[in-house]
């Protein structure tokens, strides 16, 4: 993270990955997500992370896909569960 760097709440982070703000707090919580906690537990998303966690799931996805392709779709599955 850079000191110039873009914070985004939990709330704003939720609404540019699709999923809901408790997602979000939880997945801080559990360490899925780096943040900054300032004052009274106000958490903060650097934008890396938001671009990070956007990669990896481009890159399950197409993982999936090409799964799929071929034949597998239980690991089609186990990966989607995974991105939840």
């Amino acid at each position: 993270m850079t000191e110039k760097e873009r914070q985004y709440t939990i709330t704003e982070t939720a609404e540019l990955l699709g999923r809901h703000r408790n997602t979000i707090s939880n997945w801080c919580t559990r360490g899925l997500l780096d943040y900054v906690q300032v004052g009274n537990g106000w958490r903060y998303i650097p934008e890396s992370e938001i671009s990070r966690i956007l990669k990896t799931t481009l890159d399950q996805i197409e993982e999936s896909r090409k799964e799929y392709e071929n034949g597998d779709y239980m690991n089609v599955r186990y990966i989607a569960n995974k991105m939840e």
